[in-house]
């Protein structure tokens, strides 16, 4: 069975209440008050239970309007319905404003009453149906896009025989060290997902720069820099991962101001970034490249923690050598445990 729609009505006045109850009650669940704030405070409790509010206009502690407000700013979906006894054109136009589904007057008429709580009742669902289907869409979107990054991904690893395995390792030593912070299970996801995409904006570099086997010269190297701008671009669109972008833009800044592309420093560089740089050094210098020879996992942790305070956040590199250390041994061989992205 089909459970009734649940309506509010708050009024100073008994008998007003007990009107809308009884000309309510045998289509709706009705719970009825007399102070706005008590109201207020079972509504707020649960709001995805409350349907649509009747509300008089005038009432000791604040005014209908003022609760109006109040309910819009928090639970924009839940309907409310304005009661006057002194009807009027400013009234209806600033209980409009104010966001009002519609207003009643008293003494009510039973058929009017029963005609707007229908259809308040009727459009909340309605909105709600609406809803649902836009989030749906944009997590569909959401998805395309990362699944569109992901192509992206693999046509740099294509152009870059040293990005192939590189951010799969990055991201999983990152989702590690993510968790050995104690960082919240959103962000700890955000962080390895980004980290699989940190070298996107290498999709802007050319191939020729890629993989050039000796150092570049100073046209080639500022173009490589533009790497993370590009990578920040590309991902604007991705909304979940919107707040954490700054990790992409960053990635090569350092601690003492000197990296780029802005020549952040400190504390001024955010969280992610001053942790994937310790990471994404670790995996680049022992992994093999074409212009200098990999490292062994004892050399690069030991370069790491020479360059503390310097290239590196000296307190990150404390907790991160240990992580790093733990993982590495523990693989075994440098063959990544790919994990596919998901929103």
């Amino acid at each position: 069975m089909k459970q009734l729609p649940t309506i509010v009505v708050i009024d100073d006045e008994l008998g007003s209440r007990q009107s809308l109850r009884m000309i309510l009650k045998d289509d709706f669940n009705v719970l009825s008050f007399g102070s706005v704030s008590e109201a207020l405070r079972v509504i707020l409790a649960s709001p995805s239970e409350i349907d649509l509010v009747f509300v008089d206009i005038r009432m000791p502690e604040f005014d209908g309007l003022e609760f109006l407000s109040r309910i819009k700013a928090t639970n924009p979906e839940i309907e409310v319905v304005i009661i006057t006894a002194f009807p009027s054109a400013e009234t209806a136009v600033a209980a409009m404003r104010a966001g009002a589904f519609d207003y009643i007057v008293k003494p009510f008429d039973m058929r009017e009453v029963m005609r707007v709580a229908r259809k308040a009742v009727d459009n909340r669902e309605s909105s709600l149906e609406h809803t649902k289907l836009l989030r749906t869409l944009k997590d569909e979107m959401q998805r395309t896009h990362i699944g569109t990054t992901e192509a992206l991904i693999q046509t740099i690893d294509a152009k870059d025989s040293y990005t192939r395995g590189h951010s799969e390792r990055v991201a999983e030593t990152m989702l590690l060290l993510s968790r050995e912070l104690g960082l919240s299970e959103e962000t700890v996801k955000k962080y390895y997902v980004l980290a699989r995409l940190h070298d996107i904006g290498k999709i802007g570099v050319s191939e020729a720069v890629l993989t050039k086997p000796n150092q570049l010269n100073e046209e080639e190297w500022a173009q490589m820099k533009q790497h993370p701008a590009i990578g920040y671009n590309i991902l604007q669109p991705v909304e979940f991962l919107r707040d954490e972008l700054d990790l992409v833009l960053h990635h090569h800044e350092r601690f003492d101001g000197g990296g780029y592309p802005l020549g952040a420093k400190g504390a001024n560089i955010p969280l992610g970034a001053r942790m994937i740089s310790i990471v994404d050094s670790i995996d680049a210098m022992t992994s093999e490249r074409c212009y200098s020879r990999r490292k062994t996992l004892d050399e690069a942790m030991n370069e790491v923690a020479a360059f503390a305070g310097v290239q590196f956040d000296p307190e990150l590199v404390d907790v991160a050598l240990p992580v790093i250390q733990r993982h590495y041994r523990g693989q075994g061989s440098r063959k990544s445990a790919y994990v596919p992205i998901s929103c």
